[in-house]
């Protein structure tokens, strides 16, 4: 289990940045996960891109 945590600690994924705030404000300048999803939700619908292996999370 603390394998798993340390592991998810590195990555970037939708649940390590939701429970890290600090995590979120170092990769993105915002400063949580609530402002991360809000602006992510404005912007999405603009995003044009033929790279499909790219995710938002």
């Amino acid at each position: 289990m603390q394998l798993k945590a340390e592991l998810q600690a590195h990555q970037l994924s939708k649940e390590s940045f939701e429970h890290d705030n600090e995590k979120v404000k170092y990769y993105t300048g915002l400063p949580n996960f609530r402002v991360l999803v809000i602006v992510l939700n404005i912007v999405t619908p603009f995003i044009c891109t033929k790279n499909i292996g790219l995710v938002i999370f």
